[in-house]
């Protein structure tokens, strides 16, 4: 047996499309005149039709031993949009004992509708105070290992693309993203080092045959890899996103979509090497110097098996 979806009946179907739609945010995805399908796997139905199918009159709306649990990354703003629609609240934004802030309110039905922060997001603010994981997972209640999860847990919004075109604009804001993630990773590597070679990064974000982007819920990039073949010419995040499994979701997409088989690392810098070990890759092969004959020796890894 496979659950399917969750089904409203409702008075007003075009009042409640409207509501679903244009208040929070969903799409419907079937329209089968009686019944509208929305993304998120719930489904309208007019009640006329749903009396029917219950061969009854006596439907009773208004109850308050259910409701829709939703979660968002801007809470403040859906707060804002349902007093311009002027949607009737259960309770206005509450924190629970957990740390979520939550807001409950009514559908034109009067079914009732909950909109929390994202856990994730709840667990970050908290490990953003200085919190360690088994902190949150006390403060939270939850078990430790749903606290690490939730750390470790990529951005809902984050997409991973292939640009059509490497506008200047682009190449910009990647060559941004590279020099943050030097400055915080390549602690071996002076300023000046640094400047002179960001010199090279716009030329090769250009040249790289396969370019591939990851951006944020704003579409900003925050991250970036490049292949050649079936090596990896470059990867890599801004600081702020780091410790968040988007480097290993694009490692991942590189390997499985562009065959992705070797790496060159810099031998200074072992979080790198320790990343791309534990995704299976192996040391082949060590160069003292780096591609610019400078005195950063490099590892060469190979991944052996899937």
């Amino acid at each position: 047996m496979e659950y399917i979806c969750t089904l409203l009946s409702v008075t007003d179907l075009a009042r409640a499309r409207s509501f679903y739609c244009d208040v929070l945010g969903m799409t419907v995805t079937a329209d089968f005149g009686a019944n509208i399908t929305l993304d998120g796997r719930i489904s309208l139905q007019t009640m006329d039709t749903w009396k029917s199918f219950l061969r009854t009159d006596a439907v009773t709306l208004g109850h308050n031993a259910s409701e829709l649990y939703f979660e968002t990354d801007d809470l403040d703003a859906l707060s804002e949009r349902l007093q311009a629609h002027e949607v009737t609240l259960v309770h206005p934004v509450i924190e629970h004992s957990w740390g979520q802030r939550v807001i409950r309110f009514y559908d034109p039905d009067q079914h009732i509708i909950e909109v929390g922060e994202r856990l994730t997001a709840v667990a970050r603010h908290f490990h953003d105070t200085g919190m360690t994981a088994a902190q949150i997972a006390a403060r939270m209640d939850i078990p430790l290992d749903t606290a690490r999860e939730l750390l470790s847990a990529p951005p809902a919004d984050f997409s991973i693309t292939t640009p059509d075109q490497r506008t200047p604009a682009l190449i910009d804001a990647l060559t941004a993203v590279w020099r943050a993630s030097v400055t915080s990773t390549h602690t071996f590597l002076t300023a000046r080092e640094i400047d002179q070679i960001a010199q090279y990064v716009p030329d090769a974000l250009r040249s790289v045959p396969v370019l591939i982007a990851a951006q944020g819920a704003d579409g900003q990039p925050i991250g970036f890899a490049g292949v050649s073949g079936d090596k990896l010419e470059m990867l890599f995040l801004h600081p702020d996103h780091l410790g968040q499994r988007l480097g290993t979701r694009l490692l991942n997409f590189v390997c499985e979509v562009y065959g992705v088989r070797e790496v060159c690392v810099s031998e200074q810098n072992p979080k790198a090497r320790a990343f791309y070990t534990h995704a299976g890759f192996v040391v082949y092969r060590r160069s003292p110097l780096d591609e610019m004959g400078q005195p950063f020796p490099l590892l060469y890894l190979k991944k052996e098996h899937d």
